[in-house]
């Protein structure tokens, strides 16, 4: 998916006792709880969080967003300029299932959006899984537009369109 422009993004909206901090090698073990939450079908691991996450170079910065000390949503600003010379990646957005529900995703991937601009990119792209609807809503919802790169991606988009758009 990808989104042009990203003037009109807005400030991150947190729920009253949640705050927003850029991650550190510290969360690596608490990161790696939060990812296998969200992505149960993933291996997760502090060593694979510190890999992809926090020592990966096209990485900027992981935001997390946390709540009475404990990590309940995650996003990661990307760059991978061969691919992508005029956006930034949107990667690994995560909420914990205990918190689904409250915006968190929503607020971290907006971080996110804010920080591509401030880092001067004009778009933001992102790749998921048609299966994850809640996630396609979001990213609908915030302006974000299939790319279709293969002969049936029309197709699934348009069977998938009423439900993320509504």
């Amino acid at each position: 998916m990808r989104l042009n422009g990203l003037n009109a993004c807005g400030e991150p909206k947190l729920p009253t006792g949640y705050s927003m901090r850029t991650a550190s090698d510290a969360d690596a073990n608490e990161l790696a709880r939060l990812m296998t939450g969200a992505f149960p079908e993933m291996e997760w691991h502090a060593e694979r969080v510190t890999n992809d996450l926090l020592d990966d170079s096209g990485v900027r910065t992981t935001f997390v967003i946390e709540c009475a000390g404990q990590l309940t949503a995650t996003a990661t600003e990307r760059y991978i300029p061969a691919q992508f010379p005029d956006a930034g990646y949107l990667h690994w957005v995560a909420a914990d299932p205990a918190h689904r529900g409250l915006g968190l995703g929503r607020a971290v991937t907006i971080a996110v959006l804010n920080a591509f601009r401030t880092a001067g990119s004009n778009a933001a792209v992102l790749e998921t899984d048609d299966t994850r609807t809640a996630a396609l809503r979001l990213y609908w919802s915030l302006g974000f537009r299939p790319v279709l790169r293969a002969p049936d991606n029309a197709e699934r988009w348009a069977r998938l369109q009423p439900t993320v758009s509504a």
